[in-house]
């Protein structure tokens, strides 16, 4: 019962902060400057979001692995060489004349 209480409590006051801000920012703005902060807003956004991107990717490209016997056992499962049921004969022993 107290969490409750609690929980509508903090919620009607988040209502009035947001119906205070709302009443004195965006009264007192025009719409041009409205439309100019939000666009401010946006691109910030965006070249944040861009900045993000970029650094993942070098990121990833710097901490990658390299591991060719994989791509080796990839490229023989692909091809599936044909396997000789007989094993190949030994060559003739060298012997000094």
């Amino acid at each position: 019962m107290g969490m409750l209480r609690l929980c509508l409590t903090l919620h009607v006051r988040a209502e009035l902060v947001h119906s205070f801000i709302r009443r004195m920012v965006w009264q007192e703005l025009s719409p041009a400057s409205a439309s100019a902060l939000l666009s401010t807003a946006l691109s910030l956004v965006s070249l944040a979001s861009l900045l993000l991107m970029c650094l993942i990717r070098k990121k990833r490209r710097m901490d990658g692995t390299y591991r060719p016997s994989a791509e080796e056992r990839k490229q023989t499962r692909a091809n599936c060489p044909e396997k000789p049921g007989l094993p190949l004969p030994l060559p003739k022993e060298e012997r000094l004349i």
